[in-house]
């Protein structure tokens, strides 16, 4: 995955914007299933899963779903629930 590649990502989810931070629900299960992808942020694990990606290791469909994670914890309730208004 190139950068443009995940900036193009995570500027897909609704009324997202880049800030550089990856907070999905469970990170663990990433850095798990992902080591040479997903680390956890050396003395920020425990501050809301603090997570780096190193991009050119990880799967598309890992980012993918580590994305709509991180997106889900932050949009808001009727976004993420496809609720808003359009």
């Amino acid at each position: 995955m190139t950068r443009d590649g995940f900036r193009r990502l995570a500027l897909s989810m609704p009324e997202a914007s880049v800030r550089g931070e990856l907070t999905p629900e469970r990170p663990e299960a990433f850095v798990c299933a992902e080591p040479t992808a997903f680390v956890p942020v050396k003395g920020g694990w425990g501050l809301k899963g603090a997570t780096n990606v190193r991009l050119r290791p990880a799967k598309a469909r890992s980012l993918r779903v580590a994305l709509a994670a991180a997106w889900r914890n932050v949009a808001p309730r009727l976004l993420a629930e496809g609720k808003a208004r359009r």
